[in-house]
């Protein structure tokens, strides 16, 4: 310590060991002659350390069903490369700060892949993954998040700061009904009633085929009688069903995409 100074600094630099490994302690030391010694203990860092920027959507408002590009920011805060196979995984949920229930997230895991690019110390790499949204068949609004190591099973150095900030996404029916007829205005108790009709992506442009619809029957007291069946390529479905005896007054007839 220079002559009518209290205090010196100096640069330590760590040596490579070659291995990587965590929780590696270091003690520094100083003595003076007629003065008390003094320690300081530091616990030495040679793990990677992964956190994530916000999701960025391909669009902040897909339509359900539809599977669009979702990019990350991934950094490596840690002091060694994070090697490939770390996961992510991609999570909606229905409020802006996640839900607990008994200590579990309530969550709707949309997404899981394992990271193939390694990221250098103080690095940040943008990667993209495919996400399909759930096939809603009302506008509802989400929260996208992404979660690097949620299971804790890749060593870093702290496990518990994978979780990303949200991003609010919309997600709109992929399909809308068309038109729907029955093929009688009246029927008798216990008669089976024919039901046709189509379903339209005209703003989605998602292939129909395949896919199924629920069509139903609502009486006047909101109760529904509904039966699946399947949309061909051009949207059209048809399907039968049996009224029970005993069962009568007025009905609306509808469908929508199951799910």
């Amino acid at each position: 310590i220079p002559s009518g100074s209290t205090s010196k600094t100096f640069t330590v630099q760590a040596v490579a060991s070659g291995n990587v490994e965590d929780g590696q302690t270091a003690t520094i030391m100083a003595t003076c002659g007629g003065y008390q010694s003094a320690a300081f203990t530091y616990t030495l860092s040679s793990l990677p350390d992964a956190v994530t920027g916000v999701p960025q959507l391909q669009s902040a408002q897909p339509f359900g069903g539809q599977t669009v590009n979702v990019t990350i920011d991934v950094t490596n805060q840690g002091t060694s490369t994070m090697m490939p196979g770390m996961n992510v995984r991609f999570y909606l949920s229905e409020t802006a700060k996640i839900r607990y229930s008994a200590g579990i997230p309530v969550l709707t895991q949309l997404a899981y892949y394992t990271l193939s690019e390694a990221v250098e110390p103080g690095e940040t790499v943008p990667m993209t993954f495919a996400v399909t949204m759930p096939a809603n068949q009302v506008t509802k609004q989400y929260y996208l998040f992404a979660w690097l190591n949620y299971e804790g099973s890749y060593a870093e150095t702290n496990k518990g700061n994978g979780l990303s900030a949200n991003t609010p996404v919309y997600i709109r029916p992929a399909f809308t009904l068309g038109s729907i007829a029955t093929d009688k205005t009246t029927y008798e108790q216990g008669s089976t009633i024919q039901l046709s009709g189509q379903m339209s992506n005209a703003e989605s442009g998602l292939s129909m085929e395949g896919k199924s619809v629920d069509v139903y029957l609502l009486d006047a007291a909101g109760q529904r009688r509904q039966v699946t069946t399947q949309l061909d390529a051009g949207g059209n479905f048809a399907a039968t069903y049996k009224m029970p005896s005993l069962t009568g007054g007025a009905f609306l007839a509808g469908a929508c995409v199951s799910g």
